[in-house]
């Protein structure tokens, strides 16, 4: 979600000199689908919060790089596409925050980024997309740069899914992509 925080703090605070976002959530309707077939669960936990318990969670990330592999976890991000992230996490030996209350896949849902996008100019946007992105919809990010006003970069990084930028050579070639767009704005911002 950190990627669409960061269009959110920036559309708002002017105080902030350039935004990078990589593989930014911009939409809440891009996931409807992984959204609604929560909803009957939200709508019971509500009623359950009502009651005075404790909210219901939900897994986030499959438990394990196995379960990932498997393509069977129940997460909201289970799928296979997940394996190498999770194995890097393992190898670490790093943990990660499993669950996350349903409420908060509520709010995911109605999220929209995307909607704010355009009040980020003129600072400076670098926006990082992974070419075969299905945990945010490569079309959705396209669909937001497309609203946002100049200045504006896109890096499409390809051959890639959305966790393939946090390790390795998509890493390294992430990073470059960030380091230039840097030295190419910090020098307008500051003059």
């Amino acid at each position: 979600m950190g990627g669409g925080i960061s269009i959110l703090a920036a559309a708002f605070d002017k105080r902030i000199a350039a935004v990078i976002t990589q593989v930014p959530f911009v939409s809440g309707e891009a996931i409807k689908p992984v959204i609604q077939s929560h909803l009957p669960a939200i709508y019971a936990d509500r009623l359950s919060i009502k009651a005075g318990n404790p909210p219901a969670m939900v897994k986030v990330i499959s438990e394990t790089p196995e379960a990932a592999a498997r393509g069977d976890s129940r997460a909201l991000m289970g799928r296979p596409d997940t394996l190498p992230y999770l194995t890097e996490l393992a190898r670490r030996n790093q943990d990660w925050e499993k669950e996350v209350t349903l409420q908060s896949v509520f709010n995911i849902g109605i999220c929209e980024p995307s909607a704010f996008i355009h009040r980020i100019a003129p600072t400076p946007l670098l926006m990082i997309v992974a070419e075969k992105d299905v945990t945010v919809p490569t079309a959705s990010q396209h669909e937001a740069y497309a609203a946002a006003g100049e200045p504006k970069t896109m890096a499409v990084i390809k051959d890639c899914e959305h966790f393939d930028l946090y390790f390795g050579e998509k890493l390294e070639e992430n990073m470059a992509v960030q380091l230039d767009f840097l030295k190419a704005t910090v020098g307008k911002v500051r003059a």
